[in-house]
């Protein structure tokens, strides 16, 4: 089971769905290069799966929901867990607002 998981229903055409989530993994992945040591899409772009030394994240979409699941893999990264949810949460609102 992962540590942080999120469901969001979206609402937006399937297309548009994968440019947001394609926006919202490219950017993490951006502001964080020191955490993400890898990141590799799916062939049709509707998933991704990121990971370095303290985590591993699995990113998908697919025509009516996104989904983020992360596992934290040391001590440390499990103590930030409240700070890595609220960031989390707030990239994937403003991709995919409620």
């Amino acid at each position: 089971m992962a540590d942080i998981t999120i469901r969001r229903p979206h609402g937006v055409p399937l297309d548009d769905a994968k440019a947001r989530l394609k926006r919202l993994v490219e950017d993490f992945q951006r502001d964080k290069p020191d955490l993400v040591q890898e990141l590799k899409w799916q062939p049709d772009g509707l998933g991704a799966e990121a990971g370095g030394k303290h985590f591993t994240g699995r990113f998908k979409v697919d025509g009516s929901s996104l989904f983020v699941e992360v596992d934290l893999k040391t001590f440390t990264a499990r103590l930030a867990k409240s700070i890595v949810e609220d960031r989390l949460g707030k990239a994937v609102s403003r991709e995919f607002p409620a």
